[in-house]
């Protein structure tokens, strides 16, 4: 058997390559893409979300891509408007659902992290549609200094805690100079 020793490669330098071969090994891993979800850029965001839902189309401005399944429908308005801040966004949500939404209640707003966004926050309420109990949830994120927002809406007659920390957690707010 011949192998030849590289000068300074002991079983410290062999144990610390190991080390860093795993480390590129793992980040190439997480870098890929999730199996089970689908990603799409619009606007100032990217939105992964369970990749069973079906493509709905466009909604009206500013709702640029809606999609749904599992008795929940998105929308994602990607280019929401140019307010400064997360919480100025949701001040133009709140008060249309006031008007017209029935029964609209707002049950609680978290101020949340997005991975790119100068702020955001979760709004969580309810309304009732023909007569059910539906709830909602925004996820309104903002990037600073050049104001913008852009939010994720889900709806549905029970929309899951766990659905939106998932849809949350791999949310991306792409910041651009508009």
């Amino acid at each position: 058997m011949f192998h030849r020793r590289l000068p300074g490669f002991g079983l410290f330098g062999r144990v610390l390559a190991m080390g860093l071969l795993t480390a590129v090994v793992l980040s190439a891993c997480s870098l890929g893409s999730d199996p089970d979800y689908t990603t799409v850029e619009t606007g100032h965001l990217k939105v992964s979300y369970p990749k069973a839902w079906t493509d709905q189309g466009a909604g009206e401005d500013p709702w640029t891509k809606k999609v749904g399944g599992d008795g929940v429908s998105m929308q994602i308005a990607g280019k929401f408007s140019e307010d400064v801040g997360a919480y100025a966004a949701l001040a133009r949500l709140d008060l249309p659902a006031t008007l017209d939404l029935p029964d609209y209640t707002p049950e609680h707003t978290d101020k949340v992290e997005v991975e790119g966004a100068y702020d955001a926050v979760v709004r969580k309420y309810s309304y009732t549609d023909k007569g059910t109990r539906h709830e909602g949830v925004w996820i309104i994120a903002s990037q600073w200094p050049y104001p913008a927002t852009a939010v994720v809406s889900l709806s549905g007659e029970k929309v899951d805690d766990a659905l939106v920390a998932q849809i949350r957690d791999r949310l991306v707010f792409v910041k651009k100079e508009e």
